[in-house]
């Protein structure tokens, strides 16, 4: 995957009005201007989390199937008004492959990322105010 394919897949995913549902791995609003109602998208290799939070709360880990240390990692903010979110991809031995907090508007966009390969991502929201998407997938 290019660079720039998994930054545009974030941008794109936050202006896009609907989303696309998967029944195996897709959870979340048929729109995703719904407040307070992420969406989450995992496949091979490539794994999506966005959300229109409004003072939202939530703490998941998600597994994640990735075949590739070679990675390319975005984390975008906009709107912030308030709280803090903090996303964590670990791999199989529960070493950091990456890690950011969000307490402001803020892009990052890290490509050519070698770590080790990703087996979860943990994803802690606190009273979060703001639009937030993280992408994570394999740079092939």
């Amino acid at each position: 995957m290019k660079p720039w394919y998994a930054l545009l897949i974030a941008v794109s995913l936050s202006l896009l009005p609907t989303a696309c549902k998967e029944e195996s791995s897709t959870t979340g609003p048929s729109t995703l201007a719904d407040l307070n109602t992420p969406v989450t998208a995992s496949a091979l290799n490539a794994f999506t989390y966005t959300v229109h939070a409004s003072q939202f709360s939530q703490s998941f880990t998600q597994p994640l199937t990735f075949t590739s240390d070679s990675l390319v990692v975005t984390l975008t903010s906009s709107d912030y008004s308030g709280g803090q979110a903090t996303v964590q991809v670990a791999d199989s031995l529960g070493a950091t492959v990456f890690t950011d907090t969000v307490t402001s508007n803020k892009v990052v966009a890290l490509a050519h990322m070698k770590a080790t390969v990703p087996t979860s991502c943990s994803i802690t929201l606190s009273n979060l105010s703001a639009r937030m998407t993280f992408v994570i997938a394999a740079e092939d």
